[in-house]
């Protein structure tokens, strides 16, 4: 099924998630895999994915894996996410970091 391949930050930028949704905006508001303790979460953008592209990041970036869908962001993490052709979340509303308790 196609739909949404994502990728989210911790507020300090240490983590990423990398995940699918067919709403990836939406699903910001919905993370199951948390990392411990309190933490604003920022959807950095997506593109159109499968589920399978996102099963072979997770395979590719194995050696960064955090928990679950949690990736340090590493500095080649990093440059790989800048070099996709992201669809960037414009607020409609002012900016609003979710906090998230695990």
């Amino acid at each position: 099924m196609n739909g949404f391949v994502y990728f989210a930050t911790t507020e300090d930028e240490q983590f990423v998630k990398i995940g699918y949704s067919m709403r990836p905006k939406q699903r910001t508001h919905e993370f199951g895999t948390l990392r411990p303790s309190n933490f604003a979460i920022r959807l950095i953008g997506y593109v159109p994915g499968t589920m399978q592209i996102e099963r072979r990041l997770h395979w590719e970036f194995a050696p960064l894996r955090d928990r679950g869908e949690w990736f340090r962001y590493a500095p080649e993490l990093q440059s790989f996410v800048a070099s996709l052709p992201l669809i960037v979340p414009q607020p409609t509303v002012p900016p609003k970091t979710i906090y998230l308790r695990s």
